[in-house]
């Protein structure tokens, strides 16, 4: 009995420790494209083990939803799954009629490609496709 006592007076202390640490908020919003264009809001996800999907999301200037998509792209980097964000997210987007797009991806990398380390490895691919949309 004594040893649930004192695991228990441990816990109690280790909760006081953690809720004793300082947090900082972060206000995170949503920014309306221009008048008559939507905004795709794509994300790529990698695990430790290589697992990989995408999904996003497509709002109009209002911001009504459209749609949304995700996908499991299965074994790949984190980079390669943000492009297959942005152009599974473009898929969309021309399937329900748009052509005034404007692209959020939140990998600098990707946003930066053709002027980053990765372009000549994968642009060449994807650049090709997403480049079709346009």
């Amino acid at each position: 009995m004594a040893h649930v006592v004192k695991e228990y007076k441990l816990a109690v202390h280790a909760n006081k420790i953690a809720s004793e640490v300082q947090h900082d908020t972060i206000w995170i919003n949503w920014k309306a494209p221009p008048y008559g264009w939507v905004k795709m809001n794509s994300y790529g996800l990698c695990k430790d083990n290589g697992i990989a999907g995408c999904g996003g999301l497509i709002r109009g200037c209002n911001g009504e939803w459209f749609g949304g998509y995700a996908k499991n792209i299965g074994k790949c980097s984190a980079y390669v799954v943000e492009f297959w964000g942005v152009l599974e997210g473009l898929k969309l987007a021309r399937r329900l009629g748009f052509q005034a797009i404007e692209v959020n991806v939140d990998s600098h990398l990707v946003a930066n490609t053709p002027s980053g380390p990765f372009y000549k490895e994968y642009f060449h691919y994807f650049g090709k496709k997403i480049w079709s949309f346009l």
